[in-house]
């Protein structure tokens, strides 16, 4: 089967505004998903770092936000009730 390509980061997006900062954290350290952590400060208040995980992801070049992208459609698809 083919790999889906993903011209934006709508699953991320919606990933980051429905998850708790400390899955968030967890989230951001595994392999496809570092490019998150990197120049990212977690050590801000957890009710700010929704808003500015999705501003640093947008400054993301395409290249580093896909392989996030895709494990947070994966992850949101397999939350779904359908999942």
């Amino acid at each position: 089967m083919g790999k889906k390509t993903l011209t934006n980061a709508h699953s991320l997006f919606d990933l980051i505004e429905k998850t708790p900062a400390s899955i968030l954290r967890t989230f951001s350290s595994l392999p496809e998903c570092q490019a998150l952590a990197r120049g990212f400060n977690w050590d801000q208040e957890e009710d700010s770092l929704p808003e500015a995980l999705v501003h640093h992801v947008k400054h993301l070049r395409k290249e580093q936000r896909d392989p996030a992208e895709c494990e947070a459609l994966r992850v949101l698809r397999l939350a779904s009730p359908s999942g």
